[in-house]
């Protein structure tokens, strides 16, 4: 039997190669949010690419209140996201501009039939940071939004979006994930709690608007030196614009002491 053609995500790679990854990410971590996030909650969950379904959605139910999808870094409402980055061209694959990557992680995900989140990335890319001394092949997700109305993922999306990303990652040799600032009040919210897990000068950058470049497998000898989720001490200081994420956390309003 002939072996099998390992996949790779790198630029200009078969688009055929870049979904079977995609597909086989999906299947993996859908096992794992279904064992694990979701057990006993008897929701149905499915994760697939970004299909004209979920574009309808976006332009209807989503668009009414595009305000509350807005995530991380990207400053268009809902429409412009759709208008720039999602049209679909006559066999149903997305035609995007140069700028949106074709080749990019993406997921949309759905709890008994209702979309429930949608992220996308870029390419994978190997890259330096501030606190990482040599290149790593990392995922980049750059857009992450949540439902608007009620649904079985509210206030546990990112997390799951985050195993999907992690298992991609995986498959496809990468090393980490790289979420890119600043972080919605949501989505700090969610890291408080455990989505991601983050060291503490990780968790300071993610609150004074930076992004968040964390490894896909955490050693057993770093897990100590972890920022315990749940937390009830609050970061020293904080992005002005995460003032009322702040108090609605710690309990108290945000006072500057520096």
């Amino acid at each position: 039997m002939a072996s099998q053609r390992p996949l790779s995500p790198y630029p200009g790679m078969p688009e055929d190669d870049h979904a079977a990854l995609l597909e086989t990410a999906y299947e993996k971590a859908g096992r794992k949010i279904r064992r694990g996030l979701m057990k006993g909650s008897g929701v149905a969950v499915t994760i697939t690419r970004m299909t004209p379904q979920v574009r309808g959605v976006l332009s209807t139910t989503w668009n009414d209140q595009a305000k509350l999808t807005k995530a991380h870094h990207d400053p268009n409402d809902l429409a412009g996201f759709v208008n720039q980055c999602f049209n679909f061209g006559p066999d149903a694959r997305p035609t995007l501009p140069e700028h949106c990557h074709a080749q990019r992680f993406e997921m949309a995900l759905w709890a008994n039939k209702q979309l429930c989140a949608i992220a996308h990335g870029r390419e994978i890319d190997t890259i330096y940071t501030h606190n990482i001394q040599q290149p790593v092949r990392t995922v980049w997700i750059t857009y992450v939004a949540g439902a608007p109305e009620p649904h079985p993922f509210k206030g546990k999306t990112l997390h799951a979006v985050h195993e999907v990303a992690s298992t991609y990652a995986q498959l496809a040799k990468a090393s980490h994930i790289l979420y890119l600032g600043p972080l919605s009040p949501g989505s700090i919210e969610q890291v408080e709690k455990g989505a991601i897990p983050i060291n503490p000068k990780t968790r300071l950058g993610m609150w004074n608007g930076m992004s968040i470049h964390s490894p896909v497998e955490i050693s057993a000898a770093d897990r100590p030196s972890l920022f315990q989720p749940n937390s009830n001490d609050p970061p020293a200081h904080i992005a002005a614009v995460n003032a009322g994420v702040y108090q609605k956390m710690f309990k108290r309003p945000y006072e500057n002491n520096r």
